[in-house]
């Protein structure tokens, strides 16, 4: 994809196949830490989620994921010295970000059952939006709104405990979408600077 302004902040987005593949994954510790997942589900997941970002490292920086370094930092997170990316998996779907600045990215299934749970993150602020809400679809995507920018703000930086009932979200930082992937709804949040600037790739086919 063109360089845009000087600066990149890219969006994949694809439907997950029904059964996991054969391809390789790269390096080989991911590969091994995928394989010890002991949920089928979860394995499948993880799986076509670096298979999007093989994909989209090769799209957008021209990288092959099996030639550069990516290793796991301290905190448990998969990095690389030569740009910055997110993962994110829900139910059927999985999204990558890949930026040369510092992104997070966030996808989940809106799920009415989990609205309640949901209701308990918000900031006093989000609280008062939400109640002039009367309509119950509104209010469920509504939560779910607050919720992925919130994951993918954190995403963003990753610093200290994930707290989102204390994450107010900069409306500059984050940009979302609602999608729907084989006749779900999903929301789909990314964080970067100048989000709004954000691009999209959205019907990536990962079939093998």
């Amino acid at each position: 994809m063109e360089e845009q302004n000087g600066r990149i902040a890219d969006v994949y987005v694809a439907k997950m196949p029904r059964k996991i593949g054969a391809g390789r994954i790269f390096p080989t510790a991911r590969a091994a830490e995928i394989a010890e997942c002991q949920s089928d589900k979860v394995k499948r997941q993880k799986y076509y989620a670096w298979r999007l970002l093989g994909y989209a490292l090769q799209q957008t920086f021209g990288y092959a994921i099996e030639r550069i370094d990516i290793c796991k930092s301290k905190n448990g997170k998969w990095t690389t010295p030569h740009c910055y990316f997110s993962l994110s998996h829900s139910e059927n779907a999985v999204a990558v970000a890949v930026s040369d600045r510092a992104i997070g990215v966030d996808v989940e299934r809106v799920n009415a059952e989990k609205a309640a749970f949901l209701q308990t993150v918000l900031t006093a602020q989000e609280r008062e939006e939400i109640a002039v809400l009367t309509d119950e679809t509104e209010r469920v995507e509504y939560l779910f709104k607050r919720w992925t920018q919130k994951e993918s703000f954190f995403k963003r930086t990753g610093d200290g405990a994930f707290r989102p009932s204390k994450i107010a979200v900069d409306g500059e930082l984050v940009a979302t979408k609602k999608l729907s992937i084989e006749g779900e709804e999903y929301m789909l949040s990314v964080a970067v600077e100048n989000a709004a600037n954000t691009r999209y790739v959205l019907d990536v086919d990962l079939t093998e």
